[in-house]
């Protein structure tokens, strides 16, 4: 069982909401205080619960109603009866409807309007994990408390194999010694005489083993007392189990699915809030890909475990993150839902698995997916081409005294000049806001139509950069920063052969030079190529960076100025 689509009335923030789902893996992306937590937790009323609370109805007039679409896996097909969407057999349209705050949900087909039993939707394991659970409240296995409910159960289970309780393991001969003596000194005390107050042994003995079996790391450290990381990741996984053991215990008649081999089928909906909190950016990529590998039944030491513990061979499953971290988010734009406002304040969501990009921008999106996954995140985006750029913009956004983050601006090297039409293309499409700079040499009348897409006034970055400071008189800048940044300092020497490449790139009108030069040359003519090539053999994000330290406010070219305020007036209205 898949959810493939969900359309929300009344609940919440959510009013209007139209959302479709990526088959394996979702990925809830956008500002914060938009829905996407409001989202998990409408999912885990639906199948955890009876009914949505007063809070739930955005308003109270009206009843809330969910559109579920769930396609069903072929062992799956006769849950819902004779009951589908009639132009897809292996799918159903359910709506969950709640009248009034003091009504439960109903679920109603959605073309027949025939009941639906809850037990049957309910079928569809829904697995809440909450970044606020605190895990030192469940990781022990005495605890009948979230999973400490399958750490009890687990235990119990090798007990009761081996027809063990717990007082087998007491030995009542050396415990009466051990009261004896506790008894006779306490007796000494005097209220314990005129009350007669002894120590005892616990008559309910039950899990007293299980007491004394804690979690330990490596280092012997109570798992408790370990990160909040490891105690995350533990909790994760184990929620998972907690979940399996209420479906073998309480649906095992209807939740589990048995195909013509034998194997054993449960369906698996994993809803991840914010699991990055606590986690550094190796260990949340690590755990989606772990996560990925249970529900796709390729970790063959899950599949030992919850084979031995709940006689369960395979998962169909999903899982839906709502998070903040691009370390997260995978490479594949279609696993992505982003939630943000429009201009009337409203809630909007772009569904990844509705937006389909041509062949050319696809292909620069998948190439420089490891590089714009931030843009999800923000307001706006500024593209640029290379390193220098990348490096130099939020120093020059510095200082024109625009704090980038506070108007939720990311600056993003697209890699290439190509490719930054491409990728405004696609975040146009998911709702981010961009500004784009080539350089003017990659001009096409093809992109002259394109909004917030700037072109340099010069060749490049580098032929503004020093255009700007030759014209102002000002070249002494960008030797300091040679002197200061190149162990040769002003004796750094550029070969002729490169100078005559500039000045053709450059168009510079000058002859070709016959010889090398270094910086200390009284041939002013030369200063121009000389400069172009030390930056264009040196670009790097490091270099940006200093350029746009080492420059004062009126040696920023505009272009780079109207570029930054472009971004600030877009996100402003955002």
């Amino acid at each position: 069982m898949k959810l493939k689509l969900i359309e929300i009335k009344n609940y919440r923030n959510l009013d209007g909401i139209k959302m479709i789902f990526n088959p394996v893996v979702n990925f809830l992306v956008g500002e914060t205080n938009l829905g996407k937590s409001n989202f998990l937790q409408l999912l885990n009323t639906i199948f955890n619960r009876t009914s949505f609370n007063e809070a739930d109805f955005s308003d109270p007039e009206k009843p809330i109603e969910v559109l579920l679409k769930l396609t069903l896996d072929d062992i799956e097909i006769g849950l819902f009866e004779d009951l589908f969407d009639p132009e897809e057999n292996d799918a159903i349209n359910i709506t969950a409807r709640q009248e009034t705050i003091d009504d439960n949900i109903q679920f109603l087909h959605e073309e027949s309007g025939a009941n639906i039993s809850p037990s049957s939707v309910k079928c569809f394991n829904f697995i809440y994990y909450d970044s606020l659970r605190n895990p030192a409240t469940e990781l022990t296995f005495d605890k009948k408390k979230g999973v400490g409910r399958f750490l009890n159960h687990i235990f119990n289970k090798y007990l009761e194999a081996e027809g063990i309780e717990d007082i087998d393991f007491i030995d009542r001969e050396i415990l009466d010694k051990l009261l004896a003596f506790i008894n006779e000194n306490l007796s000494k005390i005097k209220s314990f005489q005129e009350f007669s107050i002894l120590a005892n042994l616990e008559e309910d003995t039950k899990n007293l083993l299980a007491r004394i079996v804690t979690l330990k790391d490596e280092k012997n450290f109570n798992l408790q007392s370990s990160g909040y990381g490891v105690q995350f990741l533990s909790l994760i996984c184990l929620t998972i189990f907690e979940k399996l053991l209420t479906t073998s215990k309480y649906k095992s008649e209807k939740g589990i699915f048995e195909d013509s081999d034998g194997n054993k089928y449960v369906p698996l909906l994993l809803g991840l809030d914010e699991p990055e909190i606590h986690l550094h950016p190796y260990m949340q990529r690590s755990l989606i890909r772990y996560l990925m590998n249970i529900i796709a039944n390729k970790d063959s030491g899950f599949m030992e475990v919850i084979s031995n513990i709940f006689s369960i061979d395979r998962f169909l499953g999903q899982i839906i993150i709502s998070t903040h971290s691009p370390n997260i988010l995978l490479s594949d734009y279609k696993q992505i839902i982003r939630f943000y406002k429009n201009y009337e304040d409203g809630i909007v969501v772009k569904n990844g698995p509705e937006i389909t990009l041509g062949e050319n921008v696809e292909k620069h999106l998948l190439k420089n997916m490891p590089y714009v996954k931030e843009a999800f995140f923000s307001k706006c985006v500024i593209l640029v081409e290379g390193d220098t750029e990348l490096g130099a913009f939020p120093v020059f956004a510095q200082n024109l005294k625009v704090d980038l983050d506070d108007y939720g601006i990311s600056v993003i090297q697209a890699g290439s000049a190509d490719s930054i039409p491409s990728l405004m293309e696609m975040l146009k499409e998911f709702g981010v806001n961009t500004v784009g700079l080539m350089d003017a040499d990659k001009y096409d009348e093809e992109y002259g139509d394109t909004e917030n897409l700037y072109f340099t006034d010069e060749q490049d970055f580098e032929d503004e950069i020093v255009s700007v400071c030759l014209e102002k008189g000002n070249q002494d800048v960008l030797k300091d920063i040679i002197e200061n940044n190149d162990n040769r300092g002003l004796r750094c020497r550029i070969d002729k052969k490169k100078l005559n490449s500039i000045i053709a790139k450059y168009k510079i009108e000058m002859d070709d030079v016959e010889e090398d030069h270094d910086f200390r040359t009284n041939d002013s003519d030369l200063l121009q190529p000389l400069l172009l090539a030390w930056l264009d053999i040196n670009k790097s994000i490091l270099l940006g960076r200093t350029i746009a330290e080492s420059l004062p406010k009126n040696l920023i070219p505009q272009k780079f100025k109207d570029v930054i305020g472009s971004a600030v007036t877009v996100s402003k209205n955002v």
